[in-house]
């Protein structure tokens, strides 16, 4: 009745709660709000507990099933802590909060309770009695609850009327049934320093806690030697500790509320002082016990104990801050805090993975206290509890929604399109080493040679690496997959941008990133065929989400006003975002079910994005059905003559736009950022493993890094943009000019260190990370300003570009595949990164002398002819020539460093 299941593979079951239990945080409270906590958070505990009957029966399966009914358990229990704060604001006064949350500590007596009770029934009927009782006692409670508990005052049948009014009274204007009938500020939320100190404070609270909770069974075992009876009494103790601390602490904090002896603020700093910190001070202890089971259980005690304090500290603080929308802020700081419930088992599974030792849980122990300590000085310094003033405004505006929903559409749109990048990873054989001398600067050579005698393989055997269902397919051949999204990428540039004229962008960008979705479903029936197969799948793919770009600029052009588009372009570092989630989940998910999964996880966030975009989205202010009047004569007042409705019925003038030395510079702007790019974000995943050794997971956590320092570059420069325009510190075309030479000529230095990086992995992730990050001043440079120079247009330019841009798309990993053919060396990811520097920093160059941002005459002018056309072509072609000859140059010089490499490869490989 026991199962061969390794500590990877457990540290996989016990995360796998988790997996979905983040999603429905927001929704939970959401649907408190709706629906009532009766409903909500009754059915959210009781459904869980009725799966537990199925839990032997599918773990007797295999534990990947286990883990998905798990996965199940969490998404319903998702609903249910976020729910309850919406009871507690209907029914609980200020001064008593403290003591109401301290209910939340019941969680604790159920983990005290659970250990000691596991272990009793393990030992006396086998461990699916475990299950089966928690079905039970699930049941029963449910009856309870559903008997006797009602959504407020006003709906319970037997409340007296004293209480009720005393409730009543005591609530006073801090809650407003009115919240129902007015849009929640999600803006507001979202930018609110208290709530994101909570939030802050309870992601280092639930590290410290899952840490010790999940863990602490396996740490009692295996290093202090308990029996399992034995390791259920003393892992439980810890919680009957919180429990106390719980209620103590919401004594202490009510009493001083009550008195007026503290502020609000300052009894909740105490409580996060205590949780955090206090916790994080014991759990340091932990590193210093080593063998000494009681000095063990006293540490561990003491430390979970303390995390008690939190009812009285960050979760009471979500009511104090907006009664009305506790829910949901206690919905979004569980999605997020959830985080450390399943990284904090995957990471002690890779620490201890055949290494139960007290050096291993020394490390585990360190990072928890880290976890604690920081959020802890944090929320000392920054958090408050007073009631916020948007507690009874309305809503997000309608451009702040279209911005999220921009973002994520282009989250998605790079998810389909590089998740072959480390799906490709997996998806190889393991290559044979061609001889001693071919692999002698492989960095990791140690550990990919056993014997120069014998051939080896060049990469250590994950979990699901068996060949059955990997491909023979050489470096060129991979090249070929992963450059044929961009053969047909670049025919539907323009035609984007001139469909997003007629049909809209909803339309447009909707089912072109919607589509290329879909057809991801069928990349690992393609793959099996042949990889030609695959990639005509992928050059369809390429072909329909070729219009994505282009029709956006065409949306931002309908609602943007012009100081505030470096702010919305930002949200095509939406892009970014997508890379840095592609690369970690396809790692996580090819070590947890192989790679298939990667793509099919692809088609389901592709579907639920398409349904938002379709619902919320509309092409301009005048069709919008729920827009404010407000907003509405705003964007139309600040757009001004800059965009007219009238330009369906002129001519584009082609002629203009194509001798247009102001687009031309954007144009070779955006091909050296994209270069760059594109070579590091199609090749990290490849480059660490090969050249630094890195696993699947590693190499997915860290080549995702860099994206997240873009996303986070391109926001603080289109804040620092947007601030320059108002204020006129800086005319248009010198701010637009100053993001390109970060985006162009900064990521040519960074992309340089990599050349002189050789063997050093920590350089490496640095350079990487800040030549990725730069680039993301792309939106407040080339990208903006093409609504600039003419936001008419702007949609058919970025088509041009993107169509002539696209071109590094496919030729950058056609060149990797051709310098590392056989050949994975330093010295050919030298030669790489130097081809990319040069790519970046000759474009930033002409960039920084011959660019304009200034809005362009003929954006309005139709195709009519002007009495200067002449001059105004001849000026141009003549600009044109001199860009063309030296870049001409450039190329040619390239090309003869390509060929030079070539030759000395040729040469070496005849002697």
């Amino acid at each position: 009745s026991k199962f061969d299941w390794d500590e990877k593979q457990q540290g996989v079951i016990l995360a796998s709660f988790f997996w979905c239990f983040w999603i429905m945080q927001v929704p939970g409270g959401i649907l408190a709000q709706r629906y009532g906590t009766k409903l909500v958070y009754g059915f959210g505990n009781f459904i869980p507990c009725l799966l537990s009957f199925f839990i032997p029966f599918c773990a007797r399966l295999d534990y990947r099933v286990l883990s998905i009914l798990r996965g199940i358990q969490g998404f319903i229990a998702g609903v249910t802590w976020p729910s309850m704060h919406h009871l507690a604001v209907n029914w609980i006064p200020p001064n008593e909060r403290s003591k109401f949350v301290t209910a939340y500590m019941g969680s604790s007596i159920g983990a005290a309770i659970t250990y000691p009770l596991s272990g009793l029934l393990i030992n006396q009927f086998d461990w699916p009695a475990v299950f089966h009782v928690t079905g039970i006692f699930g049941t029963i409670w449910f009856i309870a609850w559903w008997l006797l508990i009602y959504d407020s005052p006003a709906q319970h049948p037997r409340i007296s009327e004293k209480e009720k009014s005393e409730i009543i009274k005591k609530l006073g204007e801090s809650y407003t049934e009115k919240r129902l009938k007015i849009k929640t500020p999600w803006k507001k939320i979202l930018l609110s320093r208290p709530m994101w100190m909570n939030i802050l404070a309870q992601w280092g609270n639930i590290w410290g806690l899952f840490t010790l909770m999940t863990q602490a069974p396996t740490y009692f075992k295996l290093i202090h030697g308990w029996d399992i009876r034995m390791t259920g009494f003393l892992s439980g103790m810890p919680h009957l500790a919180r429990v106390s601390f719980a209620i103590l602490m919401s004594f202490i904090g009510d009493f001083l509320l009550r008195k007026s002896y503290m502020s609000r603020t300052n009894v909740r700093k105490l409580a996060a002082a205590w949780c955090c910190i206090g916790q994080g001070i014991f759990t340091l202890g932990l590193m210093f016990c080593g063998c000494n089971s009681i000095a063990a259980i006293i540490f561990s005690t003491i430390a979970t104990g303390v995390s008690g304090s939190v009812s009285t500290g960050p979760l009471a603080s979500f009511i104090d801050i907006s009664p009305n929308y506790a829910s949901i802020m206690l919905g979004i700081s569980n999605m997020i805090s959830v985080v450390p419930g399943f990284i904090s088992p995957i990471i002690v599974g890779y620490l201890t993975y055949e290494n139960q030792t007290v050096e291993a849980w020394k490390s585990v122990f360190l990072i928890s206290t880290v976890m604690l300590i920081v959020p802890g000085v944090l929320y000392m310094f920054f958090s408050s509890s007073e009631l916020q003033d948007w507690n009874t405004l309305g809503c997000m505006s309608v451009r702040d929604i279209m911005w999220y929903l921009v973002f994520t559409g282009f989250a998605m749109n790079y998810m389909f399109r590089l998740n072959i990048n480390i799906g490709i990873v997996s998806m190889v054989k393991t290559r044979k080493s061609i001889s001693k001398t071919a692999l002698s600067n492989v960095c990791n050579q140690e550990i990919l040679i056993s014997n120069l005698d014998n051939t080896t393989n060049v990469t250590t055997t994950p979990i699901h690496d068996y060949d059955e269902s990997r491909f023979d397919w050489d470096e060129k051949q991979q090249g070929v997959i992963l450059a044929s999204f961009f053969w047909c990428f670049w025919i539907m540039q323009v035609p984007g941008g001139v469909l997003a004229q007629r049909y809209g962008t909803k339309l447009v960008y909707g089912f072109s990133n919607f589509i290329p979705c879909l057809l991801s479903f069928f990349i690992p029936f393609c793959a099996r065929l042949d990889y030609r197969v695959l990639s005509i799948l992928r050059g369809i793919q390429g072909f329909i989400a070729g219009l994505t770009w282009p029709a956006m600029h065409h949306l931002a052009a309908n609602w943007i006003p012009p100081n505030e588009r470096s702010k919305f372009v930002t949200a095509y570092m939406g892009s970014s975002v997508g890379a840095a989630i592609t690369y970690p989940l396809s790692g996580l998910l090819i070590n947890w079910f192989d790679w298939p999964a990667v793509f099919h996880v692809t088609g389901i966030f592709g579907t639920i994005w398409f349904i938002a975009w379709w619902l919320l989205i509309y092409d301009s202010p005048a069709q919008h059905p729920r827009i404010s009047e407000k907003e509405k004569s705003e964007i139309i007042k600040k757009l001004g003559e800059s965009y007219t409705e009238k330009r369906l019925k002129i001519k584009t003038p082609w002629k203009k736009i194509l001798l247009s030395r102001p687009m031309w510079m954007n144009i070779l702007a955006q091909w050296g950022n994209i270069w760059g790019l594109f070579t590091l974000m199609t090749q990290a995943p490849t480059y660490f493993k090969l050249i630094h050794g890195w696993d699947i997971r590693m190499t997915g956590f860290l080549s995702g890094m860099p994206h997240l320092a873009r996303v986070s570059f391109a926001i603080l420069m289109s804040f620092i943009g947007d601030f320059l325009l108002r204020k006129s510190y800086m005319s248009r075309t010198n701010v637009r000019k100053w993001a390109a030479a970060w985006c162009c000529i900064g990521q040519g230095l960074f992309t340089l260190g990599l050349v002189f990086c050789g063997c050093n992995s920590i350089a490496a992730i640095i350079f990487s990370t800040i030549a990725t990050g730069v680039s993301g001043s792309v939106s407040t440079g080339p990208l903006a300003s093409f609504i600039d120079i003419s936001p008419n247009y702007a949609s058919i330019m970025l088509g041009i570009s993107s169509m002539v841009s696209v071109v590094p798309g496919f030729i950058s990993p056609i060149i990797v595949g051709h310098l590392t053919y056989e050949n994975q060396t330093v010295e050919a990811w030298e030669a790489v990164f130097l081809i990319s520097t040069i790519m970046l920093i000759v474009p930033g160059v002409l960039y920084t002398f011959f660019s304009s941002s200034e809005l362009q005459d003929w954006n309005t002018s139709g195709d009519q002819k002007t009495h200067d056309l002449r001059t105004f072509s001849s000026m141009r072609l003549s600009v044109a020539a001199r860009v063309l000859y030296i870049y001409l140059h450039t190329l040619v010089y390239v090309h003869s460093v390509l060929g030079h490499v070539s030759s000395c490869r040729d040469n070496h490989s005849a002697r």
